[in-house]
């Protein structure tokens, strides 16, 4: 195990509880954050969401130009 997993899954938890997020999307948003991202691509996600300073992109959606 990765000397991270125990703070993601904690901070994860307290994702879900505060935001309605699944668990395993919580797990997702906390793994990106904590990569530093800046991005975090997802279809089941709120398009241009921001989270934490990172924005949720919906790749799927046509471009409006």
């Amino acid at each position: 195990m990765f000397g991270w997993t125990h703070p993601l899954i904690l901070a994860a938890t307290v994702r879900c509880r505060l935001v309605s997020f699944s668990f395993r999307d919580a797990l997702i948003v906390e793994a990106t954050l904590m990569a530093r991202a800046g991005r975090l691509f997802a279809e089941y996600l709120q398009h241009e969401q921001i989270i934490d300073g990172m924005v949720v992109e919906n790749p799927f959606l046509p471009r409006v130009t």
